[in-house]
Order: C-alpha cells, then sequence, then structure tokens
C-alpha cells in the first residue's frame, strides 16, 4: 500500500527468469540459477517451517545484488501417496522431474512415496524433455503427468500426454488426454478401461483372424453357398459389436471403475 509501481523496459524472458530495466537499474527474478549469472549475487541459505511441503525459490535482484528471496510453498494432496502406491502395484516405475530445486523435488519425492534417485530437479523445458526420451532409449513406454506451463515439449516426447487442466492450460495442445479435475483417481480410472479396451481389441483381432483362415478356404473351394457366406460376414461383424458392448455393461468391469470413482 501506497507503493507506485515503476515502469519496466528492454523485458527479457529466459527459461528460468526474466529481467529488465527499470529507472537505470537492472533487475532480475527467477531461480538461484539464473541470479547466479552474475558473480557478484550471493545467496543467502533459507529455511523451511515443518508445515511446508513443497517449497520453490524465487530471487529478486537490483544491479546483481540480491534485494529479496520469494518462498512459494505447496502441500501435497491427502491422496497422493495411496496414488502412487497404487501405480507401484500396477507395476509402473514412477519418476518425479521438476524445475524446483533438487532438494526440494527429492523431499517431496520421498513424502509420497518415491525413491530419491527416481527424483530430479533444477530441470528446464528442454532437459525434461530428454529424461523422457532417455527413458524411451531404455525401451520403456512413459506417461508424462503435467499442468502444461514447463512440461510441454517432455509431454510431446512422452507415448502418452496427461494433462491436468486449472484455469487456461498453456500445454493443453500437447497432451494427449486432458483431466478437467485435479483428482489422480481419474489417470487410474483411465489406465484400467484402457487395459480393458486393449484386452477386447486383441480378442476381437484374434475372432476376425480365426474366422477368415477358416472361411476363406472353405469359400475358395466353392463349398460356402453365397447367402451363407453373407450371413456369416454379418454375423462375425456384430459378435465383434457385442464383445465391445459386453465389456461397457460388465458388472465386474462397472464395479473395477467404481473402486476409482472420482471424489
Amino acid at each position: 500500500q501506497g507503493i507506485t509501481p515503476c515502469e519496466i523496459t528492454d523485458i527479457k524472458h529466459y527459461p528460468n527468469g526474466i529481467r529488465g530495466e527499470a529507472q537505470g537499474q537492472t533487475i532480475a527474478l527467477g531461480s538461484g540459477d539464473f541470479v547466479r549469472y552474475s558473480d557478484s549475487v550471493h545467496l543467502r541459505k533459507s529455511h523451511c517451517s515443518d508445515n511446508v511441503q513443497l517449497i520453490s525459490e524465487v530471487f529478486l535482484t537490483i544491479n546483481d545484488q540480491l534485494e529479496a528471496t520469494f518462498q512459494l510453498g505447496d502441500s501435497i494432496r491427502d491422496n497422493i501417496n495411496k496414488f502412487i502406491r497404487t501405480l507401484k502395484e500396477l507395476g509402473y516405475d514412477i519418476y518425479l522431474i521438476s524445475g524446483d530445486s533438487n532438494e526440494a523435488t527429492v523431499s517431496v519425492g520421498q513424502r509420497i512415496g518415491i525413491d530419491s534417485h527416481s527424483c530430479q530437479g533444477n530441470l528446464l523445458p528442454h532437459q525434461k524433455a530428454s529424461f523422457i526420451t532417455k527413458l524411451k532409449n531404455q525401451g520403456n513406454k512413459v506417461i508424462m503427468i503435467g499442468d502444461g506451463v514447463n512440461d510441454g515439449p517432455a509431454m510431446v516426447e512422452s507415448d502418452l500426454a496427461v494433462a491436468v487442466r486449472s484455469g487456461l492450460d498453456p500445454g493443453e495442445g500437447a497432451s494427449t488426454i486432458t483431466f478437467l479435475q485435479e483428482n489422480p483417481k481419474q489417470l487410474l480410472a483411465f489406465l484400467s478401461l484402457a487395459q480393458k479396451v486393449n484386452t477386447v481389441v486383441k480378442q476381437n483381432l484374434a475372432a476376425a483372424i480365426i474366422y477368415n483362415l477358416l472361411a476363406i478356404p472353405i469359400a475358395a473351394c466353392g463349398l460356402l453357398n453365397p447367402i451363407v457366406a453373407v450371413t456369416a460376414m454379418s454375423l462375425s461383424s456384430l459378435s465383434v459389436i457385442l464383445n465391445t458392448l459386453f465389456m461397457l455393461k460388465s458388472e465386474s468391469n462397472r464395479i473395477h471403475l467404481k473402486k476409482y470413482q472420482l471424489g
């Protein structure tokens, strides 16, 4: 209150900070690595209170002199530990990559059940993408979950990109699917349904192959009446449709998905 903002000129944006000129002075705002570009900047060690579960630090410098440190905290969702545990039980390897400090990233990872060696911080957007590429080169299928702000390049590199919509999401265009609610159970329900769809597709393909292997030789030998052949083809298509509908109507499938219902 009582502060008059001054005009900032010559504004330049960087992956981990912003720099500009105001009243003849150079002002920089960004991560520790960004403001360390000037050797004269000395960063003070800050301490987090016990009730802060995620901490990011933003530094303000004027003419390469540290003037302020901003600590941005965020709480961990109550059900995230169960979410991570369920993914592990399903056979997924979980990694946490972040632009926040490595110390903060590891701390959060340990609190939600991710091993420290699977956590990596201080990553710029292109470094996140390289991390995803490395996992894929090792023969893995990668699912990337991001908020879309700095995760766009990594989401493009992944096999399945999941954007969690929170207001306007710049990374939405890079995502394969977008969840409108910030609820991790949505992903579990999606993976469960996707697995069942994959099973049904394989069943339908197998049925089609068996049908053609049996029917084509019989038809080629002239042993199949044309009317019977047309009827059999229609029944083949109908069986595929019915098998797919059975998946949607299956009581066991509804019970399984109810396990991951939203709320």
